[in-house]
């Protein structure tokens, strides 16, 4: 997990202010406890909370930029088949999927978003054609809101880093009707009235001072040889890929059973991880997870919290 944000201004001559910079990185930081930073060009500012998982080196750090400091890519998600997609981008300088992205999207623009197999949201802008794009992935598993007005459009991994961008706004009542009702606020609204979310498969382009949200992706009909065991088998598989140590967390219900089943087929070593509730046990399943991580012999970890924890 890392955290993204950005603001553009549609006027020239315009920025943010340095306290408005350091209030939004700190409002990212627990997105991204590795590196924080940001990047201003004349129109547009990115700020980057980093949480390191491929190529843990500086050179992966972001905003990543061109050479020249013309173009820049805020990214928080992960791009499976990087490696794949690297092959014909000619000599990167690291080792990650960050450059990759960065790359594709400044050589054929949304034209490769199908191409990428992950979850992302990202933005990058491009100071030489003034044009910024912020992307979100095909079914939302990353998170991406924003904001626009006659000035300014601002987007963020997250409501409170983007407050920070566009200063306090008037409450949905709506929204918050709604979540009171549901728990839950669906489709582009929030609890904020004019900060929506960017939906899934969506895009907005700013291009000659102009906003425009599209749809990059809609799902296909398509047909599949692959059995179900196989497509989910490859799935955990990818994102086993990592420089870090990497995990599954195990509730001892029937969908975290079979992923960390089928982890454990693709690496040896793997851990597991539970979390319990020692002063409730009609809510506490880890008995459960312990269970399935006997029977798939994974090195199994079991967090109890108490209700003072809460506290």
């Amino acid at each position: 997990m890392c955290g993204i944000a950005g603001i553009y201004f549609f006027k020239n001559n315009q920025s943010v202010k340095p306290d408005m910079v350091q209030k939004t990185l700190a409002a990212l930081q627990h997105r991204g406890p590795d590196f924080q930073n940001h990047f201003s060009f004349d129109n547009c500012t990115l700020f980057h909370a980093r949480l390191s998982i491929l190529d843990l080196s500086a050179a992966s750090h972001q905003p990543f930029l061109s050479e020249q400091k013309k173009k820049g890519l805020v990214f928080n998600g992960e791009i499976f088949n990087y490696q794949n997609l690297k092959q014909n981008l000619g000599n990167l300088k690291t080792s990650g999927d960050v450059e990759v992205l960065f790359n594709l999207f400044d050589q054929e623009k949304s034209n490769c978003l199908n191409r990428l197999n992950g979850f992302f949201s990202f933005g990058f802008y491009n100071s030489e054609t003034d044009e910024l794009h912020v992307v979100r992935d095909r079914y939302g598993v990353k998170p991406l809101y924003y904001y626009q007005d006659e000035e300014k459009l601002a987007f963020a991994s997250e409501l409170k880093p983007l407050m920070r961008l566009i200063g306090p706004q008037p409450l949905n009542a709506n929204a918050i009707n709604t979540y009171f009702r549901l728990n839950y606020v669906s489709g582009k609204e929030t609890v904020f009235k004019n900060v929506y979310r960017l939906l899934p498969g969506e895009l907005i382009e700013v291009k000659n001072k102009q906003t425009k949200i599209c749809n990059w992706y809609t799902i296909p009909q398509l047909k599949t040889e692959n059995s179900i065991e196989e497509i989910l088998s490859d799935a955990v598989k990818i994102r086993l890929n990592a420089d870090v140590p990497v995990g599954s967390f195990l509730s001892g219900g029937l969908d975290s059973s079979i992923i960390s089943a089928l982890a454990k087929q693709h690496q040896n070593n793997i851990h597991t991880f539970s979390i319990g509730f020692a002063d409730e046990p009609y809510f506490d399943e880890t008995r459960y997870a312990e269970m399935v991580a006997k029977h798939i012999n994974s090195s199994h970890h079991v967090f109890k919290l108490k209700n003072t924890d809460f506290l």
